[in-house]
Parts: C-alpha cells; sequence; structure tokens
C-alpha cells in the first residue's frame, strides 16, 4: 500500500519498480508500533531511491497505506518528531504541532510495561474504538446535535445520555476516557509550553488512573 500511494503522489512511470529485502530487530509480536516503523521505513527508502521528498506527508501517507488509526500518534511522531519537542497531533485534521520541551533539564523514564502488543491486543483496541463510535452515536440521538466524533462530545452530554439510558456503562466508560483524554492532552501542552514539568507530569498522572 505505502508503495502504491507514494508511486501515485510522485507520478512515478507505470512500469516503476525494485528488488528490497527487509531486514529488522523489531520483535514479530510488537503489533501496531512495527507496522507503523515498516511503513515508514518504505516510504524513507523510497525518498532516497527516487529522490523525491514525501515531506510532512509522510504520517499521512502512511495512515492512507493502511496503517491502523490507533497507529497515527507513533507514525506522526517518527515521521514529524524533533529533539528537544513534543509532538502535539491533532488525529481530525491530521495535524501536528511541535511544542517546547526542555530535555536538556528535565529527564523521562522510559519503561517497559510488557504491555501485549500482539495481534490479540489489536483486535481488543478495535473493539474499544467500536464502543466509542457507539457512544458517540448514541450521544447524537440523546442530544439531537450531530457528533461525528467523541472529539466533538462535551462531557456533560455524555453523562446525560449515561443517565437517560441510551449509553452503557462500558461505553460511557470508554468515552469518558477519550473526552476527558482530550482536555488533558491539551493541558498537557500548555504546562510544557510554560516549562511547568510537575502540572505535566500530573496530566500523564490523570491519564493512566483515567484509562
Amino acid at each position: 500500500g505505502a508503495v502504491a500511494k507514494y508511486a501515485k503522489a510522485k507520478e512515478l512511470s507505470e512500469g516503476f519498480s525494485f528488488s528490497a529485502v527487509i531486514a529488522t530487530s523489531i520483535p514479530d509480536d510488537a503489533g501496531v508500533p512495527a507496522f507503523s516503523a515498516l511503513v515508514l521505513a518504505v516510504l524513507t527508502f523510497l525518498e532516497e531511491l527516487c529522490e523525491k521528498r514525501v515531506g510532512l506527508d509522510k504520517a499521512e501517507m502512511a495512515l492512507e497505506s493502511g496503517a491502523p488509526p490507533e497507529a497515527a500518534m507513533g507514525l506522526f511522531a517518527a515521521a514529524m518528531g524533533k529533539a528537544h519537542k513534543a509532538l502535539l497531533v491533532d488525529c481530525s485534521t491530521k495535524q501536528a504541532t511541535l511544542v517546547p520541551f526542555n530535555g536538556s533539564a528535565n529527564r523521562i523514564l522510559i519503561t517497559n510495561t510488557k504491555v501485549d502488543g500482539s495481534e490479540k491486543a489489536l483486535s481488543e483496541g478495535c473493539k474499544r474504538a467500536k464502543e466509542c463510535e457507539e457512544a458517540a452515536e448514541a450521544v447524537t440521538k440523546h442530544t439531537g446535535k450531530d457528533h461525528g466524533s467523541l472529539r466533538e462530545v462535551e462531557l456533560s452530554e455524555l453523562e446525560g445520555a449515561f443517565s437517560a439510558g441510551a449509553v452503557t456503562e462500558t461505553c460511557r466508560k470508554r468515552a469518558r476516557h477519550i473526552v476527558t483524554e482530550i482536555e488533558r492532552t491539551k493541558k498537557m501542552a500548555e504546562a510544557l509550553k510554560g516549562a511547568d514539568v510537575k502540572g505535566a507530569g500530573e496530566c500523564m498522572f490523570e491519564s493512566h488512573a483515567s484509562s
């Protein structure tokens, strides 16, 4: 999919072809991150091979090549990340904004949580995404407002729909996390801009507790 998208975008000749061998140290059970890394690696390879840059559209092209929606953050981070910057990604508009982060004065600890990244875990992620879609549809019916996604849903609207029996407990739980997470993400970006590392950390603790 990535090769076809690139060839079309860069108007390569119909007979365009190449031979390549892919060698990687990424574990077979790495799931979405592995797929994202592979797609971006192929696009980067094509850039070098054809000397025609994709630029900032690389992440979007990867998504259009079959990468699942939940891979968006990883794709944008890999394609557009910069040193000493955090990346605020708007998955609705597919826009990304670099946010200042003083990495020389602060340290981030990255821990392997051993969370399952296999196809089984991906299937569970898809199930939760479906439950969020159901919640958005239920809130739309309950309020009469056209909510295309949870991005447009207010927490009060979600709770009102739940109280009226329009949203199940499970869908409410999934949707509540998304609605509040969107606000936490904005709050964290503002905290980083103001060099408020403690405030940013509190947002992450709140996110963990919510999920």
